[in-house]
């Protein structure tokens, strides 16, 4: 109930999150299924994200069935925490670095007080 996604092994800056098993595919539904895959196996990525190099970030989703109500209640504290890690770090709200009260001093000389 979802899409599939292959992405290119490539590209440093897109992670795979979530993937299909070995016997998992992808195909459209129109599609007679004796016919070949759109994606199989492990290369079946259900969701993946990506963070540019100006630190924009983005996820991919395959079904947006994984974010309803009724699958949050359904399948359990494991997906409800996944979703909502995948949430947060895509809004910004989490994965950030904050340095706070930083001192300098040049080599040699004491730290300032």
């Amino acid at each position: 109930r979802g899409v599939g996604a292959a992405l290119l092994e490539d590209n440093e800056l897109v992670e795979k999150l979530l993937w299909g098993s070995e016997s998992s595919f992808s195909y459209k539904p129109s599609d007679n299924v004796v016919t070949q895959p759109l994606v199989t196996g492990t290369d079946c990525v259900l969701t993946a994200a990506v963070q540019t190099r100006k630190k924009s970030r983005a996820v991919y989703a395959g079904s947006t069935e994984m974010f309803q109500d009724e699958m949050m209640d359904s399948a359990g504290g494991d997906h409800r925490r996944f979703v909502f890690s995948l949430l947060t770090w895509t809004l910004g709200s989490k994965g950030l670095l904050r340095a706070d009260k930083i001192r300098w001093n040049r080599v040699g000389e004491e730290d300032q007080k």
